[in-house]
């Protein structure tokens, strides 16, 4: 099923791109990813996940498609959180900090929708962006009256694709040909990114959980480098 949607979205973005009759308009872009990890409601975490700071940049394209701007690209996202747990009881104190990193390749197919005022543009976005998990790992100590160190790689615990909900609002202006624009993003992942198969994990209390990733990215970036 996940495959399948993975293709499907993927031939929306070339079927859209074919019926095209305007220009692309290519450029680039670059932001600030304030990211998290979403385990929902579970009594199994006793920590907290807090944000992890990222980057997102890579090459983005726009183009008319009837009455909306289709906007689409290929952007390296940093992604994870930071973990922390503390057991202070009468016989065992512990504290157990875990930084989760994952990093993906993503490509956003969002309806952009513009309202002119002044000399400047205001715009909306959203839609879905396919993610394609290329690495990761999860790395810490626990400390106390446990002493452990912790350096696993996630790949083989962490799904390949990823489906995510982008929601945006920004601002853009046209200077010398080239459209020069500031955002800010939030991105809601739509499925489990683990995948199950965690029993051997060093913190084994992840097994048969469901998590999601959240971020809210802050970029900046240049349309019209190139036109098609």
């Amino acid at each position: 099923m996940k495959r399948s949607s993975t293709l499907s979205t993927i031939l929306i973005l070339i079927s859209l791109a074919g019926t095209a009759t305007a220009q692309f308009s290519i450029g680039a872009r670059l932001g600030m990813n304030m990211a998290n990890i979403d385990m929902g409601s579970t009594e199994k975490i006793m920590g907290n996940f807090g944000f992890r700071m990222g980057l997102n940049l890579g090459a983005v394209f726009e183009m008319p498609v009837g009455p909306i701007i289709l906007e689409s690209g290929l952007i390296f996202n940093q992604t994870g959180s930071n973990y922390k747990e503390t057991i202070d009881e009468a016989l065992f104190k512990t504290t157990e900090t875990i930084n989760v990193r994952g990093n993906y390749l993503s490509i956003p197919i969002l309806a952009k929708f513009k309202k002119p005022i002044k000399n400047f543009t205001l715009y909306g976005i959203a839609g879905p962006t396919v993610n394609f998990f290329i690495g990761g790992s999860a790395k810490g100590s626990i400390t106390g009256d446990l002493e452990m160190d912790i350096d696993v790689d996630i790949k083989n615990y962490t799904h390949s694709t990823a489906m995510a909900l982008v929601l945006g609002v920004g601002a853009s202006k046209k200077i010398n040909g080239k459209t020069f624009f500031a955002d800010i993003r939030y991105t809601m992942g739509l499925n489990n990114i683990i995948t199950g198969d965690v029993d051997n994990v060093q913190w084994g209390f992840i097994a048969d959980l469901e998590a999601t990733n959240k971020i809210i990215a802050l970029n900046v970036g240049v349309l019209g480098l190139l036109t098609i």
